[in-house]
């Protein structure tokens, strides 16, 4: 199979009981199939998106010692991580 463009995938029809079904079956392609899909239709607003991506374009052009120091407290600080009193 040749794939030339990301599966688009709508969530608000997994909200709707005549949509689930389709919407789980694109789903199952996706990623069966492809591995990665784009998702619309989720409520999360535009300018949450544009600051969240700013974000992570910030932090992916450090250097990798920085990036990696962040990486490692993160992880120390995460709640709910398998075996913290969170679980």
């Amino acid at each position: 199979m040749s794939i030339t463009s990301l599966p688009v995938l709508d969530l608000s029809l997994a909200q709707n009981p005549d949509t689930a079904e389709q919407f789980r079956t694109q789903l199952r392609e996706a990623t069966h199939e492809v591995g990665f899909f784009y998702l619309v239709g989720h409520g999360i607003p535009d300018e949450l998106q544009r600051r969240l991506l700013a974000v992570a374009r910030e932090f992916f052009a450090l250097p990798t010692a920085r990036s990696s120091r962040s990486r490692t407290s993160a992880a120390r600080t995460s709640v709910g991580t398998p075996g913290s009193a969170a679980n």
